[in-house]
């Protein structure tokens, strides 16, 4: 239909446009700080740490290709590519999928059917046929037959979710059976298997009281169950109990044969689907039920997986703590009963509100502290999988919408000698997601199925409500998708390549150019990883623009190896960055060694060495941290990892669900934040929305401070090196003093600690610069006419950038005192010639300082070498040193409160607590 409306060459253009939009793994995997935009059922990640068992010989070429974008959507038609674009744009609109979930979740609903009406049939035209296959089993099948076209199977889901009584649980088998028998007269290659929900065969009242019988009689194995029969093993030492914390009285005669029936109605399903000869996928649930499921899922393996095929597949949720330690004890325990065992392994969907719980109720989290701890745990399950194919009958469904995760394991099935078509390894996405990763396992020759629900439009809307708000809360903190499924031909394109030294050995070098045909002019060199993530985030592809693009492009502005427009004049935040010789890039690759060797892996030596050699961290951060470990170090330091990691969910809360005073003048300020980098240049781009998100988190964080303008550009700093998350967890570690004394006092109404700091400049400058002290007295100028923003903002604001960044690493690990040191060697640096100069020439050359006094290799030795004792630079006019012990760094929520409760003004402030212990201190 597109070509009977567009020309061919427009709707080739159109297509190159769309698919480099929706195949974003190529780019987005190579940038080290970048989020997945492939991932859609997932919050943004951090780069994948590999396990162990996963290691791989980088320099092995890709398994998966994303880098033709023809080839990888060559079997879609242009309509279904624009439809595709089109829903992923409207999921990333927070305000229209806030108003949606409150229509469906409301009784206007019920009461108004023309309202009622008009939702479902806008539902239908976008969402629901975008990720649902059809109404019923008809709809499903024309559905199947257009994934089967396009090389891929389907794992059909009859999108029943939850039920309350064993009629509506009778009806809900019949759907079941149906799809089986509907699968039975499709080719035998097009449904790899069926998904059920035992929520859906049996009452959700009755799984929970299941469930809290089998936790009670894991805490007191005296408790007698008559009823329970020989199955796997559902829990670990390490699963959460904490939902059942009393004695549960037994089930009674009534709620045991309830429980007959909804095992009944499972294994008529099931053998069905053995008459089918096609797997039955039984999904997984809330932890308060999942005991119940898994232990109705294990009786059906053992019954009906025979024969070194496994009919029946549990789902593992590889966000639990204690996911490999039940996936090894169930496959332990099925290897020894001669049970081929049968698993789909998942992330899982459910992280919020398990976290919500736990903490309602006063226990640790079940859910993994980190993201980067969910993809060990995910690679380390699937490798364990993968390593049981190998050696036995057993199957796997690597259910992922990971690029590096889905790379990993199909490298890891090569290495293993695992057949690609073998019937006991697939991969499965969700249907209307990760098309890019479908179709590149596809092209690499392995089994890929797309999960593709289907059911009445009312019954499927709990599924899409899910959808909806798992893609808004991905699009919503990361700009990714949205920047890059934004077809705008005369916007500017950057593209880049990038050697990671991960995957090298070398340090960061990235050829950074504006995509118009010619180079940039600037000297490049590492660029930080925060301008990586922009460029991964902005409309971009790595390959080259062909003639395909249309629109003519502006002319290319030259930038410097950070990312700032070229300028002639000297005291820019960037004109004085110098070129980089071929031995200042050997160097540095020499300095990265040391460092990666330092700091361990993902940081995991930092403490240890910190404490074994203070000596050795103190001069290399003096000498300057390289600038591709700069954000990980500098969160090191600062101890805002851990404050991270003690506080999940919390930056999330903060910027969706409270409102701040300041939010009008962040909005007004924004724009004055490193205006000529590239990453904040664009009006309401992804730089000026990262850095309004943390200003306005920090401003509701600590609502005494609120927002003032210097601190744009602390933040602004701060992201260029890392995640929103992390840059505002720094950015509390800095102005709440968890390392050295506080910086909040900068910003506090009548700004008190500028005023103690400008005092104390003052009578140092005097002492070290008598004549110069002298004439500034005489020339009436004192500190707050050019020294006020050295302190507000840490040397950021007018200097140069590689000159701030060296001042930053120092002052992240020594304090404050690095700005009187760099204060006072800047005018002894000029002294003769300042103390010759008039009011009126006196200022200009304090605020625009020569050349020389900008290189870091000659300020900061001359800096460190002025001494200065600590007293001098933290007590004021006969005060003492105050204490930051009592300042509230940890946010947590008190027991039994929801979001809900924390959303009024202040409320968010109120429920701190001082539980910070295990920040990074820099050794006395």
């Amino acid at each position: 239909m597109a070509t009977k409306v567009l020309p061919p060459k427009q709707l080739q253009n159109l297509r190159f446009f769309i698919t480099r939009s929706l195949n974003t793994s190529s780019s987005s995997s190579k940038a080290s700080a970048a989020v997945s935009p492939l991932n859609l059922a997932e919050k943004p990640e951090p780069p994948i740490q590999e396990p162990p068992t996963i290691i791989q010989d980088h320099a092995k070429p890709s398994i998966l290709d994303f880098n033709d974008d023809r080839k990888l959507f060559s079997n879609l038609p242009t309509t279904k590519l624009l439809h595709a674009s089109s829903n992923l744009h409207l999921v990333s609109i927070g305000p229209l999928v806030d108003f949606g979930m409150w229509v469906m979740n409301s009784r206007i609903m019920e009461t108004d059917n023309i309202l009622r009406d008009v939702v479902l049939k806008t539902v239908r035209h976008t969402f629901f046929k975008h990720f649902c296959a059809g109404e019923d089993v008809v709809e499903a099948r024309r559905c199947i037959e257009r994934v089967n076209e396009a090389g891929l199977r389907v794992m059909l889901a009859f999108a029943v979710e939850y039920t309350s009584n064993n009629d509506a649980c009778d009806q809900n088998l019949k759907g079941f059976l149906d799809s089986v028998q509907s699968a039975m007269s499709l080719p035998p290659s097009s449904v790899s298997s069926v998904v059920a929900k035992i929520t859906a065969m049996c009452p959700l009242s009755l799984l929970e009281r299941v469930s809290d019988v089998l936790r009670w009689q894991q805490r007191d194995p005296s408790f007698n169950l008559p009823w329970k029969q020989k199955s796997f093993p559902i829990f670990s030492d390490s699963s959460p109990l904490y939902h059942t914390l009393k004695k549960p009285e037994p089930l009674t005669p009534q709620e045991e044969n309830d429980l007959q029936l909804g095992q009944e109605r499972l294994w008529k399903l099931c053998e069905k689907c053995v008459q089918a000869n096609i797997p039955l996928t039984v999904d997984a649930e809330h932890i308060s039920v999942q005991p119940a499921i898994d232990y109705l899922t294990y009786l059906t393996a053992i019954k009906y997986n025979k024969n070194d095929n496994p009919i029946v597949y549990g789902t593992i949720q590889a966000y639990l703590k204690d996911a490999k330690e039940r996936l090894l004890l169930a496959t332990k325990a099925a290897d020894k009963m001669g049970v081929p065992m049968g698993i789909k392994l998942v992330r899982g969907a459910y992280m919020s509100s398990e976290r919500k719980i736990a903490s309602s109720l006063g226990y640790e989290s079940p859910i993994h502290n980190s993201i980067q701890e969910t993809h060990a745990s995910y690679n380390d399950c699937a490798s364990f999988m993968l390593e049981k194919i190998a050696n036995s009958s057993n199957a796997v469904i690597l259910a992922t919408h990971n690029v590096e995760s889905g790379r990993l394991a199909a490298t890891k099935a090569i290495d293993l000698g695992i057949e690609k078509r073998n019937q006991k390894l697939e991969f499965a996405q969700l249907y209307g997601m990760s098309d890019a990763l479908s179709f590149g396992l596809r092209n690499a020759g392995f089994l890929v199925s797309k999960c593709t629900p289907y059911g009445p439009i009312e019954m499927v809307i709990p599924y899409l409500l899910r959808r909806a708000e798992e893609n808004r809360g991905l699009l919503s903190a990361s700009s990714i998708d949205r920047e890059l499924t934004r077809w705008n031909p005369t916007s500017w394109k950057i593209q880049y390549d990038v050697i990671a030294f991960e995957s090298t050995g070398k340090p960061y070098q990235s050829d950074f150019r504006l995509v118009s045909g010619l180079p940039c002019q600037g000297e490049l060199g590492p660029l930080p990883c925060g301008i990586l993530k922009f460029l991964s985030n902005s409309s971009m592809e790595k390959k080259k623009i062909d003639e395909y693009e249309p629109g003519p492009l502006p002319s290319p502005r030259p930038l410097d190896r950070f990312g700032f427009v070229k300028q002639e004049v000297n005291n820019s935040p960037h004109g004085l960055t110098k070129g980089r010789s071929a031995y200042e890039f050997e160097r540095e690759e020499r300095r990265v060694r040391k460092w990666r060797k330092m700091i361990g892996v993902g940081g995991s030596d930092w403490k240890l060495y910190v404490q074994r050699k203070p000596h050795v961290v103190k001069r290399r951060i003096r000498k300057g941290i390289p600038d591709c470990l700069r954000g990980l170090v500098w969160q090191l330091i600062s101890g805002s990892r851990d404050l991270l990691l003690m506080n999940p969910g919390v930056y999330e809360q903060l910027v969706i669900y409270e409102t701040s005073a300041s939010e009008l003048d962040i909005i007004r300020d924004i724009s004055r934040t490193f205006p000529s980098h590239v990453f904040f240049q664009q009006r309401h781009g992804p730089g000026q929305r990262s850095l309004y998100n943390v200003l306005k988190a920090y401003s509701v964080y600590d609502r005494d401070v609120g927002y003032v303008q210097g601190m744009g550009f602390l933040a602004g700093l701060l992201l260029l090196y890392m995640s929103e998350e992390d840059a505002f967890w720094l950015l509390v570690a800095l102005l709440k003093g968890a390392v050295h004394a506080p910086m909040e006092g900068l910003y506090q109404v009548g700004l008190p600690l500028v005023q103690q700091y400008l005092f104390q400049f003052d009578c140092l400058m005097k002492e070290h610069m008598p004549k110069l002290g002298e004439h500034f007295t005489q020339e009436i100028i004192n500190p707050s006419m050019y020294a006020s923003q050295w302190f507000i903002t840490v040397f950021s604001y007018s200097f140069p950038f590689h000159l701030a960044l060296r001042i930053w690493d120092v002052f992240l690990y020594e304090g404050v005192k690095i700005v009187f040191k760099v204060g006072l060697a800047l005018l002894k640096y000029c002294h003769d010639d300042l103390v010759k100069l008039p009011f009126e020439k006196l200022v200009h050359a304090l605020r625009n300082f020569p050349e020389g006094a900008m290189d870091p290799d000659t300020v900061l030795p001359m800096a460190n070498s002025i001494k200065t004792r600590l007293n001098d630079l933290m007590e004021s006019k006969g005060g003492k040193k105050k204490s930051s012990s009592s300042k509230s760094l940890c946010y947590e929520a008190p027991l039994g409160y929801s979001i809900e409760d924390l959303r009024p003004a202040g409320g968010i402030k109120k429920f701190r607590s001082a539980a910070y212990s295990n920040c990074v201190r820099k050794p006395s």
